[in-house]
Formats: structure tokens, C-alpha cells, sequence
């Protein structure tokens, strides 16, 4: 693949994932640096299932999005495995998107740092941010980068 041959690194969301042999994820699950899940529907522990991933496809990067309950980040090159929590900014008025929020902020902020810890801490406050919003087109970054230090 000529991206991976760039060292360009990919980043996948695959959703919401039950096992990792299926035809439709099994390629990008392959190709991804960094992925991203949800952890509603997963067989094992979002730990267990992250270390089942990157010992499997040997992914560096690996967060499962726990929804109210924060985020998992998995790190393989320092052995790096724990949840972050969730924060309130405002009160939720519209969840759905919250994983899209928190996937593309997560990748705007790690192109900027190349920090996974600091991309994902600012992704969780980007999502909480956009899940006040009563729709698509409100709470986007240039408003939360705006308003950081009052969040």
C-alpha cells in the first residue's frame, strides 16, 4: 500500500465491532496506526479487546470509546493501557456523533502534537463540547478553541 510505504499513518474508525475476522473490517482493522471503536457491543473487556487487536495486527495506537464512561487509549509502543475519563462541559442535548467528534478531534489534535495522551484528553473535551450542541452545525473546534479556558 503506497500510504503505508509514505509512512503516512492511517486512521480507521470501525464502530461498533463484534469480532475482528469479518470480511467488511479486517483490511482496515490491518492497515490502521491508530484505530478507533466503540466499546458497546464488544465480547471481552475494552482492555482485553485492545491488547487482543494490537498483539493481532500490531496497531500503536487503539482507543474504544466508553461513551459516559470516557475513552480507552491504548499505546503499544509504551506499553500504555488505561481510561480516560469523561468530562461534563455542558449539559448533553444530542449524543448522537459523539464517537465522529471524538475520532476526528482525536486525529486534528495527534497531526498537531504527534502526543497521544494530550490528542485524546482534548478529543474527550471536543466531544463533550459538540454533544451540547443541538445540531450538526454547532460546537465545532474553532468554537471550543475559543471558549478553552471557560470550559
Amino acid at each position: 500500500m503506497q500510504v503505508q510505504q509514505a509512512a503516512i499513518p492511517i486512521a480507521t474508525d470501525v464502530h461498533t465491532i463484534t469480532h475482528l475476522d469479518g470480511d467488511y473490517n479486517r483490511d482496515y482493522i490491518a492497515a490502521a496506526n491508530i484505530l478507533f471503536m466503540s466499546g458497546e457491543q464488544l465480547p471481552v473487556s475494552p482492555e482485553k479487546w485492545a491488547k487482543k487487536v494490537q498483539n493481532r495486527f500490531g496497531t500503536e495506537i487503539v482507543v474504544i470509546g466508553l461513551g459516559a464512561k470516557g475513552a480507552l487509549l491504548t499505546v503499544r509502543s509504551d506499553n500504555f493501557c488505561e481510561r480516560l475519563p469523561a468530562v461534563k462541559t455542558r449539559p448533553v442535548i444530542n449524543s448522537i456523533g459523539a464517537g465522529d467528534a471524538l475520532f476526528s478531534a482525536f486525529n486534528h489534535f495527534y497531526r498537531t502534537s504527534q502526543n497521544p495522551y494530550t490528542a485524546l484528553q482534548r478529543a474527550i473535551l471536543f466531544a463533550s463540547y459538540k454533544i451540547s450542541s443541538p445540531g450538526a452545525a454547532a460546537g465545532f473546534l474553532t468554537e471550543i478553541n475559543k471558549n478553552k479556558d471557560s470550559v
